[in-house]
């Protein structure tokens, strides 16, 4: 017997006395060797023996374990003894262990350190912990450890405590579950990262699964045997599934059929799933986890965990835990014989997996709380903590002080507050349940209930409570005002407050609408508040996939307010979204967009030295030799000619043979010069291309494979991340895009080692692997002191602002909405205290950003349908809100409803009134000028010239209406001078641009566009003189016919037109051939500059032609062409226009003496500079029919009659609506068009 220490000889005990449960144990009385003896109890059968030193009072105490049995434990003092039953599964059966064992209860232990300090503002608390810092320094030495809800949170506070204290530094800012894993990992041998993680444990289960759908699974046929034994035993009780989950036998069958195809990608699918429930599980309900490791859970999910627990990869979150429990208490009594215990247990005391005891604990057991870190550890603004986190607090607050801050929004006692949805109708609620504020009852349900668990679990005392009154008597202060006192809207006093801008709600019809009107607002804000600064605004959007874009493109298209927006998904960086279209490459058809789309990187695009500006000449490379799909012949058994290798091929014989049309094999080379510019270096620029699509068609070969972990991670990087990405790039940014790729593929690497995992693994599921890495949120976070901050809205995210905006506060956004999967054990269960619930937590940071809000809160949603403009709800957390300010106020105007368009002329009409006050949360205003004279353009004439007179000198004038104008854009301009004028001076594009010439589909069926492509080709080749068989070889060649007959029917359709032109051109075949003529003449003070075709000096005319009917706006633009012609020469000229319809059509048009045309030109020069400051009444079609008939109803037959008009010009319908109606519309056409209605005569 081991020697017993003297000590003095004093009584022991100690009690666990949770709010729920209650029962105390007290030693028994000194045995002849100084010694006191425990009982654990499953049975009557005699158990083991064991006795060890009390580091406390020097005692040798016995220890009886007996072995376990199923049905209720007992815990007692000894023979004689009365004992207590409880449960013998879960937490409580784990304490009375620990108990059993002589060691000291788990909580609250007597030496607990926690203080909890409230306020319904984070300054407040700021300042508390700042106050804390200051008044008791730690080690010097030591970290400062924080722990905050979100990193965005941690760096507000990191800015906060530097203000406050001078300087912030040794901080350390950790989450929740990174805190709790490394305080364990100092007493408890543990990984550094937590093996079972949803991301590591993913790849386990999707281990396990393989095999699962077989009919001969021998692992099946156990969890069918395990139901049967557990249904008889407990009369189809099931374990930790809860009542509502379907019957095990029905499950497994669904499961056996889910997986009965073998697919990788379904089992990676159910798998990734199934990490996720069990996360929540050991988080959640570590009890079940406790009892399927007894195997007492019958359906297959449990069976699925006890085999990834048998595989011994690590300990999980609750054996962390249980192990960490027990080795604080040992650590406390640091017995020797208790160290044995620990390292080799009892064979039927492990039976029980109640813990992992393969792990040992640390050699040193004392020196544990210094390598936990600092003495005092804050935990700030967290409101979210699971039961099991709860209990790591407890056994921490041993060696602790603990210092809870937390943002508390009410100061009265609101624990039995409840919502209307909580008070469901019908039902007669307790009589201590009230609603209380609504907005704290409906959205602050996460915060009641944590403060209600905190309270329970840890047996807080008395918070320090800094409450603040809101600073101000805004409407926002008021309704701050309400939550604090818990007041009821119908009880306020203050009811006639007038209308500011401390609260805004605005309805939109879109994304992009809702990020104008946020910029306008801002704006209005900073005018009317001199203390604002774009650096004292925070927006929150629950949707950061569409609301980030459209913000960025609004803000940095004006330009005049900063932002940064933090925490993007790691795909929408340039680089990993190139890595993850080169991986969408393999087992594709490779269509043009997917090849061409990793080359928008720049960190791709310099590895093959391909800029920028060589994209387009690039594309219209691709779309000249026919590219659509495909690599090569065996891809497309029915053709090749639209495959990849084959129009390189043509590429590379162009380049070869300077664009010859001569046929060799079965390739016709195709020319390099009908895109891009002049010069040696094209063809270098068609070496890297063709280089890079090499290397793309190579990974073609991956889909195919299947490989283990280690060879995937070389794989990734010898095939994709070398060849591809510029990694030692001179220019920095480059280099750190592709450093982003070898993060992301290292992530991976790390989650198989976590994993433990070495099974062959096929590509597809590596793929998806990698593209739900690439759609997680990005490590980095939002600049707080730079702009506006853009974050998401979501916990632990919201920080204090002088305005805070919440934009995209759509209905079925916000709060988000989860849809648990059938197999979701952890959903099926009735909710616990401490669980989570995501919409809940939306709620609670929606209140937390009305809070957090000091001079204005602003809302935005759509509200409005794009084309019926019919109303579409918004979230319902904003209905409450809107609801509660029509109450509180009594007013019916709380939300603005908002314009289609930013040129709606409301916005002008209102922006004559003072936006300052109460006036700019209920009126329409812009800050925006192209807007402005958009919307004076739309207005009628009289209209118009006020807003001229308005907004005169607020634009500056184009670049080029003073020195010099190109003849192109002349032309372009008196084509159509209402597109010109929205396109140059507003910027606005209506029409749908294809601005990609290469298409991922061979063409059926041809466009208008395409029926000239073609024609255009059909003539030059016949100018070759090819016969009619080569000539249809070659355009089929050429990619320029669909498929089969329906390629020859074009090709006949287009071949008669192009003979019928080529007929009526004959005569001319001088001018086809002649040499560019240069325009460089003055006209007035500008110059105007360019060149023409089709000149013969001798002939005295020019000649210009199209494959088409003639229209009018090609007789302007041959009149143009001809007075810049007479001007330049200096003679008379004339104009010979050739067209073809059913058959071929000419006109001739007289040119005027060279001083009239210069004074003619200098009228077109005039009507240009006009035309940049309005749009002009000026319409090919209508003008032209009045210039020659001057007759009204064949006037307006063409422009609103008929089955093509004239004004369903997109651009005639938003500037011209009128149409002829518009002052100065006859003047126009008999001026500019009278001239060339002459000239034909």
């Amino acid at each position: 017997m081991p020697t017993v220490p003297s000590g003095p000889q004093t009584s022991w005990a100690s009690s666990w006395a949770p709010r729920r449960r209650r029962w105390s144990v007290s030693p028994c009385s000194p045995s002849p060797c100084h010694g006191r003896m425990w009982t654990l109890g499953h049975g009557d059968s005699a158990g083991q023996l064991a006795r060890f030193t009390d580091a406390n009072d020097g005692f040798t105490d016995h220890v009886t374990v007996e072995k376990p049995r199923q049905g209720l434990g007992r815990l007692g003092r000894g023979k004689g003894q009365s004992r207590r039953s409880f449960p013998p599964s879960g937490a409580a059966a784990f304490r009375g262990a620990s108990l059993a064992l002589g060691f000291p209860s788990v909580s609250p232990p007597a030496t607990s350190s926690f203080r909890l300090h409230v306020s319904n503002q984070f300054e407040s608390l700021a300042d508390a912990l700042a106050e804390e810092m200051r008044a008791r320094p730690g080690d010097a030495l030591a970290p400062e450890r924080i722990v905050v809800p979100h990193p965005v949170l941690g760096r507000w506070l990191a800015l906060e405590l530097a203000e406050r204290l001078g300087i912030a530094a040794h901080l350390t800012i950790e989450l929740p579950a990174e805190f709790a894993w490394s305080l364990m990992r100092s007493v408890v041998e543990l990984p550094k990262e937590q093996p079972f993680a949803p991301g590591a444990l993913r790849w386990r289960v999707f281990d396990v699964l393989a095999g699962w759908g077989a009919d001969d699974d021998p692992r099946a046929r156990a969890a069918e045997t395990t139901q049967q034994r557990h249904s008889e035993a407990r009369g189809r009780r099931e374990v930790g599934a809860g009542a509502r989950t379907r019957a095990p036998a029905r499950d497994l069958a669904a499961l056996a059929r889910y997986l009965a195809d073998a697919d990788p990608r379904k089992r990676f699918a159910l798998a990734d799933r199934l990490a996720r429930v069990y996360d929540r599980c050991l988080l959640y309900r570590p009890e079940w986890i406790r009892a399927w490791q007894r195997g007492e859970a019958p359906h297959w999910q449990a069976q699925v965990w006890r085999e990834l627990v048998a595989s011994g990869v690590g300990r999980h979150w609750v054996d962390a835990v249980d192990a960490f429990e027990l080795g604080m208490r040992a650590e406390r009594s640091a017995a020797p014989v208790q160290r044995e215990l620990f390292d080799s247990p009892p064979r039927d005391l492990k039976a029980t997996n109640t813990i992992s005891y393969e792990g040992k604990l640390k050699g040193n057991l004392t020196q544990a709380t210094t390598k936990a870190g600092a003495a005092r550890v804050s935990f700030f603004g967290v409101d979210s903590l699971s039961p099991s986190y709860l209990s790591v607090l407890r056994m921490a607050a041993r060696d602790h002080d603990i210092h809870l801050f937390q943002l508390s929004p009410c100061r009265e006692f609101w624990a039995d507050t409840r919502s209307r949805r909580e008070l469901r109708p019908g039902t007669e609620p307790a009589p201590y349940v009230s609603e209380g504020n609504e907005l704290l009852a409906a959205w602050g349900r996460a915060a009641r209930d944590m403060q209600a668990l905190l309270a329970d679990d840890l047996g807080l005392g008395a918070p320090d409570e800094t409450y603040s009154e809101p600073a101000t008597t805004s409407r926002l202060a008021f309704v701050q005002q309400d939550v604090l006192d818990l007041r009821l809207s119908t009880e306020a006093t203050e009811s006639g407050v007038p209308r500011d801008d401390s609260i805004q709600i605005h309805v939109c019809h879109s994304a992009t609408r809702e990020a104008e009107v946020l910029h306008d607002r801002l704006l209005g804000l900073f005018d009317a508040h001199d203390d604002i600064q774009p650096a004292d605004v925070l927006v929150l959007t629950p949707n950061m996939d569409e609301y980030a874009p459209a913000i960025e493109a609004v803000f940095d298209s004006i330009g005049t307010i900063p932002f940064n927006i933090g925490r993007l998904r790691r795909r929408d960086g340039a680089a990993v979204r190139a890595f993850l279209d080169l991986l969408a490459l393999p087992g594709s058809r490779y269509p043009v967009s997917s090849v061409m789309a990793p080359l928008r990187a720049s960190s791709v695009a310099s590895r093959f030295d391909i800029r920028g500006p060589d994209l387009p000449e690039i594309r219209g490379w691709i779309a000249n030799a026919g590219i659509h799909w495909g690599i090569g012949e065996h891809d497309v058994p029915s053709s090749k000619r639209h495959t990849w290798q084959h129009g390189l091929n043509r590429l590379l014989l162009g380049y070869a043979l300077a664009g010859s049309a001569d046929r060799f094999g079965d390739f016709a080379s195709c020319d390099l010069d009908r895109f891009g510019n002049d010069g040696p270096d094209r063809y270098e620029r068609l070496g890297h291309f063709a280089r890079y699509a090499e290397l793309a068609f190579g990974l073609n070969a991956m889909a195919e494979e299947t490989l283990t972990p280690t060879a995937w991670a070389q794989r990734l990087r010898e095939a994709v991340l070398k060849p591809f990405f510029a990694t030692e790039h001179l220019m920095p940014e480059v280099a750190r895009e592709a450093d982003t790729v070898a993060r992301l593929i290292e992530d991976l690497e790390e989650e198989w080692h976590i994993a433990g995992i070495d099974g062959a693994i096929a590509f597809s599921v590596v793929r998806e692997a990698l593209y739900e890495l690439g759609a997680a949120s990005s490590r980095a976070v939002a600049r707080l002191a730079d702009g506006v901050t853009v974050a998401p809205l979501g916990a632990g995210q919201v920080f204090p602002a002088k305005v805070v905006c919440t934009v995209g506060m759509n209905d079925g956004a916000f709060p988000r909405h989860h849809a648990p999967a059938s197999f979701d054990i952890v959903a099926a269960d009735s909710r616990r205290p401490g669980d989570r619930d995501l919409r809940d937590e939306d709620r609670l940071a929606f209140l937390t950003a009305l809070l957090s809000a000091r001079k204005a809160f602003l809302v935005t949603y759509t509200g409005r349908e794009l084309r019926e403009d019919s109303n579409i709800p918004p979230s319902v957390a904003v209905s409450e809100l809107v609801d509660y300010l029509a109450r509180r106020f009594a007013d019916d105007k709380v939300a603005l409803r908002h314009p289609l368009q930013p040129f709606n002329r409301k916005y002008f009409d209102a922006a004559e009134e003072p936006i300052t006050g109460s006036h700019s949360s209920e009126v329409h205003f812009s800050y925006s000028a192209p807007m402005a004279l958009a919307a004076a353009a739309v207005r009628h004439q009289a209209a118009a010239t006020v807003a001229e007179q308005r907004l005169h000198g607020t634009l500056p004038p184009l670049e080029r209406t003073e020195g010099e104008v190109e003849l192109t854009e002349l032309i372009r301009f008196a084509a159509h001078p209402a597109k010109h004028f929205a396109q140059t001076r507003l910027g606005l594009r209506l029409e749908i641009e294809e601005e990609d010439p290469a298409k991922d589909e061979e063409p059926l069926e041809l466009n208008y566009l395409e029926q000239w492509q073609l024609k255009d080709g059909l003539f030059d080749l016949l100018r070759e003189e090819l016969g009619e068989e080569d000539t249809e070889w070659l355009v089929r060649a050429r990619g320029l016919l669909p498929p089969g007959n329906l390629g020859a029917v074009e090709h006949r359709r287009g071949a008669v037109q192009v003979a019928t032109l080529r007929q009526a051109l004959a005569p001319h075949a001088e001018h086809l051939d002649a040499p560019r003529t240069l325009i460089d003449i003055g006209v007035g003070d500008m110059r105007l500059t360019g060149e023409v075709a089709g000149y013969v000096p001798a002939q005295q005319r020019f000649l210009w032609w199209r494959i088409g009917r003639i229209r009018e706006k090609d007789r302007i633009e041959v009149w143009l062409r001809l007075l810049a012609l007479t001007s330049a020469i200096d003679e008379p000229l004339a104009a010979h226009v050739v067209g073809v319809r059913r058959g071929a059509e000419a006109e001739t048009l007289k040119g005027p003496e060279p001083k009239l045309a210069r004074e003619m030109l200098g009228d077109w020069v005039q009507a240009w500079h006009r035309g940049a400051r309005e749009p002009l009444p000026v319409f090919p079609q209508t003008s032209w029919t009045w210039a020659t008939e001057q007759n009204e109803a064949k006037v307006r037959s063409v422009w609103s009659g008929g089955n093509w008009p004239e004004n369903n010009d997109e651009y005639f319908q938003l500037l011209c609506a009128e149409g002829p109606d518009m002052e100065g519309f006859a003047d126009l056409a008999e001026s500019l068009l009278g001239p060339i209605v002459e000239a034909m005569q």
